[in-house]
């Protein structure tokens, strides 16, 4: 887990004011927490889910 803070909110507006909206709301959420922490890569079981966000998407 990954500490909260200010900058999370940062870059989470950065990309909900591109147009994401609804349930990708909270994916966008979880690439604002990796890219505030310089994280790059996001593993998940649901890659369609991060498509089109600047993380590399790492399917497990």
């Amino acid at each position: 887990m990954l500490p909260e803070n200010e900058l999370i909110f940062t870059e989470w507006k950065k990309l909900v004011l591109k147009g994401i909206k609804g349930k990708r709301a909270h994916d966008a959420r979880i690439v604002a927490n990796a890219l505030a922490h310089t994280i790059d890569s996001i593993a998940t079981l649901n890659p369609k889910d991060f498509e089109g966000f600047p993380v590399k998407i790492i399917t497990i």
